[in-house]
């Protein structure tokens, strides 16, 4: 939020010099200048624009791979723990399938 204001302040600043300068200007100049600002402005807008998008873009699939990696750690974690349940031989196959989550299958494979 704070940043938004310091552009805000910024940009008021450069119009008041602007509006100092173009004081100045003829009438040609004026419009050649405040055409000029437009598309500066113009600009600054798409590359803004463009910035943020990217940005969040680049977020989202950051959080999709963070999230799938995640996934596939806990999937790990839980296939070694039903590995040692199962060495142990102390529970059935359905029974470490109840603790771990993993399907009768999936515990066969080991």
């Amino acid at each position: 939020m704070q940043k938004q204001q310091q552009k805000t302040n910024e940009r008021e600043q450069v119009m008041e010099v602007e509006i100092r300068e173009g004081a100045r200007f003829t009438p040609k100049e004026r419009n050649e200048y405040v055409a000029s600002r437009k598309e500066y402005w113009d600009n600054y807008s798409i590359v803004d624009t463009a910035h943020k998008k990217g940005l969040a873009e680049g977020e989202a699939k950051g959080l999709a791979k963070g999230r799938a990696e995640e996934r596939a750690k806990a999937k790990q974690e839980k296939l070694e723990t039903a590995r040692k349940l199962k060495a142990m031989n102390l529970l059935t196959i359905n029974q470490i399938a109840d603790a771990t989550g993993l399907t009768a299958e999936e515990l066969e494979a080991l």
